[in-house]
């Protein structure tokens, strides 16, 4: 493998092997990743769900998109992928166990990634920019030295923010006047919802849409997917604001929290999220989970925080120009 960098390839260290995985490979990389995650800090930051809808992406095959690092007892050491959307940089996300750190992997794994999408950005009629981004657990700080010496530069940070729900149902929201809480109507309300989402979060950095039939298979495609849990206000027959919620084995996760400018204001946001809260709440669940941008010009921050919320994590978001 030829490399544009300015620094050797890394090597596969002697007794390691590198192999795309398949499909089938899927749960034992979930599982992986979520034993790093806890050694690492103590919880699950990438889960199963999330690695089923980066799966899903449209173009996404782990034929080529994916890697997995196997020790010299054959043991899953190390796995990444990167993933694609629109007109944006690809992007990249990797874990080597921490027992195995120091031994050269994450380089392997940097190397793969990057000549990946050199293939992707350098393609006739590629759309893409010729840059990559690597997502980085904040806690991992070795991974943040490897990325900084390969001339990586951090543009953006995310949290993940939670709240403990005691015993008592949280108290109800208060709706602005006019807005109409319905539920989801799969085949009918899906148009409206994608919408709704694509335009509440059109002025966010790093906005960039799946079409819709693409954006469909992701969000409503996966096994997770329940209907029930997403929470939609209309006004009249315009809905304005969503709070597309997933239970995932136990963890509760409000995955997208939007409300229309016009409508912006007024505590549609607030109402929404409390609403969430309860109806977790409410099917026994005791904490709350949700990822936020940590500069997000909307104030959702600071709504989390009003409404109990707390930062317990952070990613970073790492570039590089590749031209």
């Amino acid at each position: 493998m030829s490399s544009k960098s300015g620094h050797s390839p890394a090597r596969v260290p002697s007794g390691y092997a590198i192999h795309h995985p398949t499909r089938a490979d899927l749960p034992a990389i979930a599982e992986f990743t979520a034993l790093c995650d806890r050694l690492d800090t103590g919880g699950v930051d990438f889960t199963p769900a999330m690695f089923e809808m980066e799966w899903a992406f449209p173009r996404f095959d782990p034929a080529t998109d994916a890697w997995t690092i196997q020790s010299p007892a054959g043991e899953l050491v190390a796995y990444a992928h990167v993933t694609r959307r629109p007109k944006v940089a690809p992007e990249a996300v990797g874990w080597v166990h921490p027992e195995n750190r120091g031994r050269g992997l994450g380089g392997l794994l940097v190397d793969v990634t990057e000549a990946r999408v050199r293939e992707i950005v350098e393609a006739p009629g590629a759309e893409e920019p010729r840059a990559i981004v690597n997502w980085t657990n904040h806690a991992v700080r070795g991974a943040a030295v490897l990325l900084e010496g390969r001339g990586y530069r951090v543009n953006r940070s995310f949290w993940r923010m939670s709240i403990a729900l005691g015993e008592d149902e949280p108290p109800a929201p208060v709706w602005p006047a006019g807005v109409e809480l319905r539920p989801m109507r799969v085949g009918v309300d899906d148009e409206a919802v994608y919408e709704t989402v694509v335009t509440a979060f059109r002025d966010h950095w790093g906005s960039a849409p799946l079409p819709f039939a693409e954006w469909r298979k992701v969000r409503m495609g996966t096994r997770f997917f329940d209907p029930t849990l997403w929470l939609l206000g209309w006004t009249g027959d315009r809905l304005v604001g969503a709070s597309l919620n997933m239970d995932e084995d136990g963890e509760a996760w409000v995955q997208t929290l939007g409300v229309l400018r016009e409508a912006r204001g007024r505590g549609l946001g607030r109402a929404l999220l409390l609403e969430s809260f309860r109806m977790f709440h409410r099917r026994g669940r005791r904490q709350v989970l949700l990822g936020v941008d940590s500069e997000n010009l909307t104030g959702a921050t600071r709504l989390y925080e009003s409404a109990g919320m707390s930062i317990d994590r952070q990613w970073d978001h790492w570039e590089r120009d590749l031209r």
